[in-house]
């Protein structure tokens, strides 16, 4: 027998055991779904025995140690099944209430943003020593956090930061839809357990962190920024427009400003992102529309945004603290204000960064430069606004709606208007 006959009898044996693989893996697939859907856990006992009326209720049972030890039996039982598709954070609550501290932090390394787990990073660590300690486990985590913020670049105390802006009120409301929910079900199939434990394991691990970091971030913000709250800008036409501006504290230098002009008035999440801009070189300024947070005005969306945003921006380039370049950036409302500001073409503003879909009416041809990169996928780059490129494309046309496609990556734009 010849090497080709030998090798083509191989080939077609070789097709046929694919061909079979083909055929048997749905029923291998629908086979193991099946399995894992026929799976039933029984809902602990405490959660249905426990009178939820109210709140109160629900703070009452998330402290009871008789359902921690149901919910770490029924997490023993997930785990035995070895779940094979669990989110992060399933995946980081299993191995958490179940005190498996190594395999925690190995998935926590394992992301490719760390640091969005970082409360879960703390937590487990603190674990750890408190196992092993007198203090207590509040004690653990004021001191690892204490040793870390140290060592925390302005950039890493933002992401820290941003993982802390769960609300344990929030985190109550939802379990009490989650836990009257289950109390009227017979028995709880896999995804539905994995559910009740992800949820349960979550809020106590910001239970234990939240109230001894949150304190501390505020405390080593205040060090690093001046953040001013109550900032108001007058604009031509006598309306008052309300302000956050932040800087980095002992900075004589003059810098640029990143600014975002927004409906939402929401001074915590503004705070944060002008931090976010201060970090990186920038002076964050985030004004609100008139009516909105500390303004007088009656609340009129839309209309006036473009001419207040303009004198917002005339403003940020006359402050001590300013070099006279202003870039605005945001999605939704934050950029349809962008392209309302830049038809009064103020000679501050020299870059536009956009995200999200956008539709808008405009009333001119704009020509678009792209510049140098302010913000790509939601990180700051380098502050210095200069032209990189010059690549040029028209779009628009007088009276026509405009649909800007979603931006995955924010493109700061200098408009020139014809």
């Amino acid at each position: 027998m010849t090497f080709l006959k030998v090798g083509y009898r191989v080939t077609i044996q070789i097709k046929i055991i694919f061909l079979w693989l083909l055929l048997l893996t749905p029923w291998i697939v629908s086979s193991q779904t099946k399995e894992v859907e026929s799976l039933s856990f029984n809902i602990p006992a405490t959660l249905l025995g426990h009178n939820i009326q109210n709140k109160q209720d629900v703070i009452d049972l998330l402290q009871s140690k008789v359902l921690q030890q149901q919910l770490l039996g029924l997490a023993k039982q997930i785990d035995a099944t070895h779940p094979s598709e669990l989110s992060t954070q399933e995946g980081l609550s299993l191995s958490s209430i179940l005190a498996q501290h190594k395999r925690t932090l190995t998935l926590i390394d394992e992301q490719k943003y760390p640091f969005n787990y970082y409360h879960h990073s703390l937590y487990t660590k603190a674990q750890q020593k408190y196992s092993s300690s007198k203090n207590s486990l509040a004690q653990q985590i004021d001191q690892l956090f204490t040793i870390s913020k140290l060592n925390f670049s302005d950039e890493e105390l933002y992401k820290t930061s941003s993982t802390m802006g769960w609300s344990l009120p929030m985190g109550q409301d939802y379990m009490f839809g989650l836990f009257t929910d289950y109390q009227q079900k017979e028995s709880l199939n896999l995804n539905q357990a994995i559910n009740l434990i992800s949820n349960y394991q979550l809020y106590k691990v910001y239970e234990a962190v939240l109230p001894v970091v949150v304190p501390m971030i505020e405390a080593e913000e205040n060090k690093r920024y001046l953040v001013e709250t109550d900032v108001q800008v007058k604009t031509p036409n006598g309306a008052t427009i309300s302000a956050v501006v932040v800087r980095k504290r002992g900075d004589s230098i003059k810098r640029p400003s990143a600014f975002q002009f927004t409906i939402y008035a929401d001074e915590k999440w503004e705070i944060k992102q002008a931090i976010h801009a201060a970090a990186h070189g920038y002076i964050g300024v985030i004004a609100k529309t008139r009516g909105k947070a500390k303004s007088p005005d009656k609340i009129i969306p839309w209309e006036h945004d473009g001419e207040d945003a303009n004198a917002v921006i005339d403003w940020i380039s006359k402050q001590p603290w300013s070099d006279g370049n202003v870039a605005m950036y945001g999605g939704s409302y934050l950029g349809f204000a962008q392209w309302a500001a830049a038809k009064y073409m103020h000679p501050a503003l020299k870059l536009l960064c956009l995200w999200k879909q956008l539709i808008l009416l405009l009333g001119c041809q704009l020509k678009i430069i792209f510049l140098s990169p302010l913000i790509t996928n939601g990180h700051f780059m380098s502050p210095t606004i200069k032209p990189w490129t010059t690549q040029f494309i028209t779009i628009g046309n007088i009276g026509k709606m405009l649909t800007i496609p979603y931006l995955k990556v924010a493109v700061p734009l200098k408009i020139l208007i014809k």
